[in-house]
């Protein structure tokens, strides 16, 4: 929904998913598009509190440092991030559960 331009659905479902299923193994990604929907509607910092709950709930899913640089780059912190960020930019396949590389 954020890519399709409807950031607030986006937000909406996100929410709604982790108030089902708070104790999901795969929550950050809701976490995630919760924060890029907030980037995308202008509230880059709600974005980037979103996004660090998202990055923290499963660090080697790496789109979800890219939904959390977004709000950052915005709010002039990318600099500042970049050392904590610094892993995105290596190619290391990772499984979106957290469970270790890909094949």
């Amino acid at each position: 929904m954020a890519y399709g331009g409807d950031a607030a659905r986006a937000i909406d479902w996100g929410e709604q998913a982790m108030r089902l299923s708070p104790l999901d193994t795969m929550s950050c990604v809701p976490q995630g598009i919760i924060g890029f929907g907030n980037f995308l509607s202008g509230r880059h910092e709600q974005g980037v509190i979103a996004g660090r709950r998202a990055v923290e709930l499963n660090p080697g899913f790496s789109i979800l440092h890219g939904w959390l640089a977004a709000p950052l780059a915005r709010l002039g912190s990318s600099t500042r991030q970049k050392p904590r960020l610094g892993g995105c930019s290596r190619s290391t396949r990772t499984s979106p559960s957290g469970a270790g590389p890909l094949p």
